[in-house]
C-alpha cells in the first residue's frame, strides 16, 4: 500500500502540488501525483512513466523523490498460474507489472470493475 512508502508530510505536499500532463491516447489532462479522496479517508497516488510527464519543473522534484522512495521499497511479487486472478483495489495499492511476455499476450485478459458503495 501507499503506507510502504512511508512519505513524510513534507514529500506528501510536494506531491500534491507536482502536476503532470497525463495522455494516454485519449484526451489528456492534468493531475497531481497525490491526492486525497477525502470520502475514502485516502491518499491516492496516480504514477505511471508511460503516460505522465512533468508539466513543471517542481514536478520533476517530486517524480524524482517518489522514485527514490519506489526504489528503497520492498514489492511483492505475485507468482502466476494458470486460472489465477489478483484483485487490486487501485485507491490503497501502488501496483506495477513488468512486460507481458510475447507468447502470452493473447492468452492474458484484464477485467475492469468499478466497485461502488453508498456513503454511510
Amino acid at each position: 500500500t501507499l503506507d510502504r512508502l512511508r512519505l513524510d508530510e513534507t514529500l506528501k505536499s510536494e506531491l500534491r502540488r507536482a502536476i503532470f500532463i497525463v495522455s494516454s491516447g485519449r484526451a489528456a489532462f492534468l493531475s497531481p501525483l497525490l491526492h486525497g479522496c477525502p470520502a475514502l479517508g485516502l491518499d491516492m497516488l496516480r504514477f505511471d512513466r508511460r503516460v505522465m510527464r512533468p508539466k513543471l519543473k517542481k514536478a520533476v522534484a517530486a517524480l524524482e523523490a517518489l522514485q527514490e522512495r519506489l526504489s528503497r521499497s520492498d514489492p511483492e511479487a505475485v507468482y502466476w498460474e494458470p486460472g489465477s486472478v489478483l484483485v487490486l483495489d487501485n485507491w490503497r495499492a501502488v501496483h506495477m507489472r513488468d512486460a507481458v511476455p510475447e507468447e502470452e499476450r493473447n492468452t492474458r485478459k484484464l477485467e475492469r470493475v468499478l466497485v461502488m458503495a453508498d456513503e454511510p
